[in-house]
């Protein structure tokens, strides 16, 4: 679901807001919260945030990293949390992001 004039995206029965259009993956990583490293799978990506699926589950609220393998480290904080799924909001600048969504592009997302 592409976004790029930021109007809300209807899908299904809920209307979604996103700041960013975002990149479907499949790719897997790491979330470091309080030094521990929890695994998980990137579910999706944008310049904003990404979904992650995770072995257990994030407490919004907490910072974390966000490891995306050999493309890099990105820090953010939990926006939400559902069971094993969470919605990370980036808190690192843009020029931290970017190698990471270049990266993901060259490589092939999903």
């Amino acid at each position: 679901m592409s976004n790029k004039s930021n109007k809300p995206i209807e899908s299904n029965t809920t209307i979604e807001h996103r700041a960013a259009p975002r990149t479907a993956t499949k790719l897997d990583g790491q979330v470091t919260v309080n030094g521990a490293q929890i695994a998980c799978r990137l579910k999706n990506i944008s310049s904003v945030g990404a979904k992650v699926n995770c072995t257990e589950p994030l407490m919004t609220g907490a910072d974390v990293i966000l490891s995306v393998g050999p493309f890099g480290t990105v820090k953010g904080l939990v926006a939400w949390s559902s069971e094993n799924d969470a919605g990370i909001k980036f808190t690192d600048s843009a020029d931290k992001i970017e190698p990471i969504l270049l990266g993901l592009a060259s490589y092939g997302s999903a």
